[in-house]
Protein backbone atom coordinates (compact mmCIF):
# COMPACT_ATOMS: atom_id res chain seq x y z
CA UNK A 1 0.00 0.00 0.00
CA UNK A 2 0.74 3.81 -0.63
CA UNK A 3 -0.06 6.12 1.54
CA UNK A 4 -0.29 9.90 0.40
CA UNK A 5 1.33 12.28 2.27
CA UNK A 6 -1.28 14.15 3.88
CA UNK A 7 -3.23 10.66 4.81
CA UNK A 8 0.49 9.40 6.31
CA UNK A 9 0.37 12.43 8.40
CA UNK A 10 -2.63 12.09 9.40
CA UNK A 11 -2.83 8.77 10.53
CA UNK A 12 0.87 9.67 11.97
CA UNK A 13 -1.02 12.20 14.17
CA UNK A 14 -4.56 10.29 14.79
CA UNK A 15 -6.29 12.48 13.07
CA UNK A 16 -9.62 11.43 11.00
CA UNK A 17 -9.57 10.12 8.07
CA UNK A 18 -12.59 9.54 5.60
CA UNK A 19 -12.25 6.73 2.81
CA UNK A 20 -13.26 8.13 -0.27
CA UNK A 21 -14.17 5.80 -3.25
CA UNK A 22 -12.60 6.52 -6.71
CA UNK A 23 -15.57 4.71 -8.61
CA UNK A 24 -16.90 8.17 -8.95
CA UNK A 25 -14.07 9.26 -10.77
CA UNK A 26 -13.56 6.00 -13.48
CA UNK A 27 -16.40 5.78 -14.16
CA UNK A 28 -19.77 6.88 -11.20
CA UNK A 29 -20.21 10.26 -13.01
CA UNK A 30 -19.80 11.89 -16.78
CA UNK A 31 -16.67 13.87 -17.40
CA UNK A 32 -16.39 16.81 -16.28
CA UNK A 33 -18.65 16.43 -13.57
CA UNK A 34 -17.12 13.26 -11.93
CA UNK A 35 -13.69 15.57 -11.25
CA UNK A 36 -15.88 18.44 -9.75
CA UNK A 37 -17.86 16.25 -7.46
CA UNK A 38 -15.10 14.51 -6.41
CA UNK A 39 -13.07 17.80 -5.54
CA UNK A 40 -15.90 19.08 -3.54
CA UNK A 41 -16.12 16.29 -1.43
CA UNK A 42 -13.04 15.97 -0.20
CA UNK A 43 -13.58 19.35 0.61
CA UNK A 44 -16.34 18.64 2.49
CA UNK A 45 -14.49 16.30 4.42
CA UNK A 46 -11.72 19.05 4.93
CA UNK A 47 -14.46 21.31 6.20
CA UNK A 48 -15.82 18.82 8.74
CA UNK A 49 -12.25 18.23 10.25
CA UNK A 50 -10.83 15.01 8.36
CA UNK A 51 -8.70 14.47 6.04
CA UNK A 52 -10.12 12.66 2.81
CA UNK A 53 -8.45 9.63 1.38
CA UNK A 54 -10.14 8.66 -2.03
CA UNK A 55 -8.71 4.85 -2.30
CA UNK A 56 -7.77 3.35 -5.96
CA UNK A 57 -5.88 0.40 -7.10
CA UNK A 58 -3.37 1.77 -9.32
CA UNK A 59 -0.51 -0.56 -11.37
CA UNK A 60 -0.98 -3.28 -8.93
CA UNK A 61 -0.69 -0.78 -5.57
CA UNK A 62 -3.04 0.38 -3.43
CA UNK A 63 -3.33 3.73 -3.03
CA UNK A 64 -4.73 5.58 -0.05
CA UNK A 65 -5.48 9.44 -0.66
CA UNK A 66 -5.27 10.02 -4.22
CA UNK A 67 -2.50 13.25 -5.96
CA UNK A 68 -4.62 15.10 -8.88
CA UNK A 69 -2.02 13.44 -11.33
CA UNK A 70 -3.22 9.78 -9.90
CA UNK A 71 -6.66 11.19 -10.27
CA UNK A 72 -6.46 12.59 -13.71
CA UNK A 73 -4.69 9.42 -14.68
CA UNK A 74 -8.06 7.56 -13.41
CA UNK A 75 -10.35 10.24 -15.24
CA UNK A 76 -8.38 10.74 -18.64
CA UNK A 77 -7.53 7.05 -19.02
CA UNK A 78 -10.95 5.43 -17.88
CA UNK A 79 -9.63 3.12 -15.60
CA UNK A 80 -12.18 0.13 -15.21
CA UNK A 81 -13.61 -1.07 -11.75
CA UNK A 82 -12.03 -4.46 -10.35
CA UNK A 83 -14.12 -6.88 -8.15
CA UNK A 84 -12.61 -7.39 -5.01
CA UNK A 85 -11.21 -10.91 -5.44
CA UNK A 86 -9.11 -9.38 -8.09
CA UNK A 87 -7.89 -6.92 -5.49
CA UNK A 88 -6.71 -9.93 -3.33
CA UNK A 89 -4.86 -11.82 -6.20
CA UNK A 90 -3.48 -8.41 -7.13
CA UNK A 91 -1.95 -7.78 -3.51
CA UNK A 92 -0.76 -10.97 -3.13
CA UNK A 93 1.47 -10.64 -6.34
Amino acid sequence: MKFAPEVEKALNNKKPIVALESTIISHGLPRPTNLEVAREVEEIVRANGATPATIALLDGIAHIGLSVCHILVKLYLRLNYIHEYQIYLNLLS
